[in-house]
């Protein structure tokens, strides 16, 4: 048996309550991992709960389980009094991404599951597999070999639909370069296990709410190119936010969208981030095309993430960080 697999196992064994740590801003990987990882826990005969640092996204209601429980921010934790033993974290690559909340970041984390190459976060242990497409597909596999090695039955419809989601949604419905054949073959097994596909990737790609269009329009609008086209950036300040009556939850999806014009490289959504202290500094997230490797570039800024899809932080003013990665980015493109 993977001896980290083993590992993880014993931690499960040792301990009979669970809180589940996820990324700030969580998307399709983070909400249905967490939640199978959950479920999981609950068939063990434990006790479970997900925490994540910010509002879940509404779009994402119904990747939750509702016989789960979720709580939105630290102080809605432990204003709750839920008893917990051990902590785990799953697609979480940094303590940056448990938010600005001092409390999460300094919760000893007994084992964190991640795929992100580069990782960061705090953990006593750690199974990080960058290989992975998604969390989900490491959980997949840890699922697997605890059926096998403990002769117990796991897989459910619940389970598998969860892990699907997180599958589905960190490959782009099957479409990114991180698809694998193993992103398949995982896939098909879920299928067989009463998985309504459809309808997961419709919630998931193909519904959108009336301030999510007007968010992505205002994009394609102001948006800068640069560097003969190859270089898209947008500024989604609160400003316009408000303007749109829409919120931050509604350019999840922009600079993926920049990424589909013909001949750009590199696109990029900027948007204004203020910390619990009031500093000003901003967010980029960050896709690509071809065989540029954003997470590098994100990293000159501290930040990271995959090949194609990266974020990071500047702490400066609006002009000198547009200046400052608009720079960087030149020397990343083909």
């Amino acid at each position: 048996m993977n001896q980290q697999f083993e590992s993880f196992f014993n931690v499960i064994d040792n301990h009979s309550s669970f809180i589940i740590l996820i990324h700030v801003n969580a998307d399709g990987d983070a909400i249905g991992s967490s939640t199978a990882l959950a479920l999981f826990l609950k068939k063990a005969g434990k006790n479970a709960a997900v925490v994540s640092p910010s509002a879940i996204p509404k779009k994402l209601d119904f990747a939750k389980n509702k016989n789960i429980l979720y709580f939105e921010s630290y102080n809605s934790l432990i204003s709750s009094n839920f008893a917990y033993d051990c902590v785990l974290s799953i697609d979480v690559a940094s303590d940056e991404l448990l938010s600005d909340s001092p409390e999460l970041k300094n919760i000893p984390i007994s084992y964190a599951i991640d795929h992100h190459r580069i990782n960061t976060l705090k953990a006593l242990e750690k199974y990080v597999d960058a290989s992975a497409a998604s969390a989900g597909e490491i959980l997949f596999s840890m699922i697997r070999e605890y059926e096998k090695e403990r002769k117990a039955a796991v897989f459910d419809s619940e389970i598998c639909s969860s892990i699907y989601t997180s599958i589905s949604s960190d490959t782009g419905c099957f479409k990114f370069s991180n698809t694998s054949s193993f992103s398949h073959a995982a896939a098909s097994f879920l299928l067989e296990h009463g998985v309504d596909a459809e309808k997961i990737n419709r919630l998931l790609f193909d519904t959108k709410s009336l301030s999510q269009i007007k968010v992505e329009q205002f994009a394609y609008q102001n948006m800068k190119l640069f560097y003969e086209n190859r270089f898209a950036i947008v500024i989604i300040d609160k400003d316009d936010l408000e303007m749109l009556g829409a919120s931050d939850e509604d350019t999840d999806a922009v600079s993926q969208l920049l990424r589909t014009i013909s001949g750009v490289q590199i696109s990029v959504l900027m948007h204004r981030k203020t910390a619990g202290n009031d500093e000003v500094s901003y967010k980029f997230s960050v896709r690509s095309n071809l065989d540029i490797d954003v997470s590098k570039l994100c990293a000159v800024f501290g930040g990271g993430g995959h090949k194609k899809a990266a974020g990071c932080t500047i702490h400066d003013t609006k002009e000198r960080a547009f200046e400052k990665f608009t720079a960087a980015a030149k020397d990343f493109l083909i």
